[in-house]
């Protein structure tokens, strides 16, 4: 990754960057902070990637990130769509290591039970077997009445399973609603912060132009 900008934000207790890299296709923000972690050996929790410019067609992409000095600082100075982005990752990766230590003790347990399985279901078998001779000898002697009252359980069963079905619509409608709220705030969030990295933006073309104002009237001098 080439450096093309840098800046030191005291307030925010960070250094802010601009970066640009070859790439074809967009790179995820997973490959671009691996590669800012290895280029500047920091910690990939104290790296925030604020966005990623690439136009159609280039092999170029424009990366603004910033690599802040602990993570307390992280916390309090970065909006809450980053560090929730920040912390599902985290889950994820727990929750991987978790599901294959699990895994791992099922593989055991399932080598373990594979005996006493087929026995069990050699005994199943043999029960099956018994129970379906007793049953066909019931269902000789079954009569019509018995067979209304499993009508008017079956019918009752339907019922029940159309008010489930109206129940999970339902909470379907709820769960919906969350979610577009949730995606409403997101985007608000993401407005807000794109407005700010706005306002810093110009803020550092002001400087430049200053800048190059005043070595205009010393050169003049």
């Amino acid at each position: 990754m080439e450096i093309k900008e840098e800046k030191e934000n005291k307030l925010f207790n960070r250094k802010e960057y601009v970066g640009e890299i070859e790439a074809a296709p967009t790179p995820s923000r997973e490959q671009i902070k691996k590669e800012i972690t290895e280029q500047f050996k920091v910690d990939e929790s104290r790296v925030i990637i604020k966005k990623i410019q690439q136009k159609f067609g280039e092999h170029k992409a424009k990366i603004f990130f910033v690599v802040y000095k602990d993570e307390k600082s992280i916390k309090k100075y970065e909006p809450k769509y980053q560090l929730k982005r920040k912390e599902g990752k985290k889950k994820e990766e727990v929750k991987k290591e978790g599901g294959e230590k699990k895994e791992e003790k099922e593989k055991a347990k399932e080598t373990k039970e594979e005996k006493e399985e087929k026995k069990e279901e050699v005994r199943e078998e043999e029960k099956k077997g018994k129970e379906k001779v007793k049953a066909e000898k019931k269902e000789e002697g079954k009569t019509e009445e018995v067979k209304e009252k499993g009508k008017e359980e079956k019918s009752g069963e339907v019922e029940e399973k159309e008010e489930v079905k109206k129940e999970k619509s339902k909470e379907e409608g709820k769960i919906e609603e969350v979610k577009e709220k949730k995606g409403k705030e997101r985007k608000e969030e993401e407005k807000v912060e794109e407005e700010r990295e706005e306002q810093e933006e110009k803020g550092k073309e002001a400087e430049k132009e200053e800048k190059g104002k005043k070595e205009k009237a010393e050169a003049k001098k």
